[in-house]
């Protein structure tokens, strides 16, 4: 019988042993798992950012488009009263016939 018991003592302590590697071992691969996660997480942090400050200056270029927008407007409306103010002078431009250009003269004055 006292040789059995040692078997069983060996035995328990093949386990132990097995075990604390085993606990090691996954011990390990947990750190290398946060570890990497951990990096990840900075890379992701990094990427948020660059991506909200993409985002900003595309709002504030978007702000810039619109005042152009509006810019545009006012030019295009003046435009179209001063080329409204030709036509009961009779004066056509070239593209409302699609003739070629012409040099034309209002009151002496080339237009």
């Amino acid at each position: 019988m006292g040789d059995q018991e040692n078997d069983k003592t060996l035995e328990n302590e093949v386990k132990i042993t097995s075990t604390e590697k085993t606990e090691n071992e996954a011990l390990a691969k947990a750190s290398k798992l946060i570890a990497d996660q951990t990096q990840m997480i900075a890379m992701l942090r990094s990427k948020i950012t660059q991506l909200s400050t993409r985002c900003t200056d595309l709002f504030k270029a978007n702000l810039n488009l619109e005042e152009i927008n509006q810019q545009h407007k006012k030019l295009n409306g003046e435009l179209n009263v001063e080329l409204s103010s030709l036509k009961p002078k009779g004066i056509k431009l070239s593209y409302d016939t699609n003739e070629p250009e012409k040099e034309t003269t209002v009151f002496g004055t080339k237009i």
